[in-house]
């Protein structure tokens, strides 16, 4: 079966009729079989798979309610409400849990993704976020100059953020880690903070002096903490 899913069957809650055939039971129990099958398969899946249920059975008991679908690749739950996919991950208990994941390597960019969106607060998603940032040198080309991190929120109050990781030198292996010296009070690749509801977490690399010829990775976890 492709996806999203193609159902064989309309969803149909007044068929099989009263007035139908004893000998077509059979047929009736393969079909509801079928139907079960295929509509089990919305309930996970890419973020991009989201399919658009039948409406006829996509809410049951009024406002609040309503499918689940779950995914996998974002580590979101969405609620169906009639109309659209609603995020309530938030809602999904206050345990500490990942919200969004960023896995790049092979970047080149001195200046990576400068405000692009990590992950998009849900109405019911205010609370404490965590993130944690690393970036490491693959490969050094004939520049020089210096990498960090970046990111960005906005408090309910007015918007924040900042340089999240160290700075430090584009050299082979090098890694944004915090300075072994405790003298250098340096900026920790693990900051929490506070972001309010409907508002968008950012991030990107950012680049003192001139950063040519350098490749690197970049591994982000932001995990909501309640």
């Amino acid at each position: 079966m492709p996806f999203p899913p193609t159902f064989s069957n309309a969803w149909d809650v007044t068929f099989p009729p009263d007035t139908q055939l004893a000998n077509l039971l059979g047929q009736d129990l393969r079909n509801f079989r079928t139907d079960v099958m295929q509509r089990l398969s919305l309930l996970s899946g890419t973020l991009v798979n989201r399919p658009t249920p039948e409406i006829v059975n996509a809410t049951w008991g009024g406002a609040g309610f309503g499918l689940l679908y779950f995914a996998i690749d974002t580590k979101q739950v969405f609620q169906w409400n009639g109309a659209a996919w609603l995020d309530v991950s938030g809602s999904i208990g206050s345990a500490v849990g990942v919200v969004a994941i960023v896995t790049l390597t092979g970047q080149t960019s001195a200046n990576l993704n400068v405000g692009a969106t990590l992950y998009a607060v849900p109405v019911s998603g205010a609370g404490l976020y965590r993130i944690n940032f690393d970036i490491i040198i693959t490969n050094t080309g004939a520049g020089g100059g210096s990498l960090y991190g970046v990111a960005g929120w906005n408090n309910g109050t007015a918007a924040s953020g900042g340089q999240v990781t160290p700075t430090f030198l584009a050299g082979l292996g090098n890694e944004s880690i915090p300075a072994a010296s405790s003298n250098n009070s340096p900026v920790a690749n693990v900051t929490t903070f506070y972001a309010a509801a409907s508002q968008n977490i950012t991030w990107s690399v950012n680049n003192i002096g001139t950063v040519t010829g350098v490749t690197y990775s970049v591994r982000i976890r932001l995990e909501f903490l309640g």
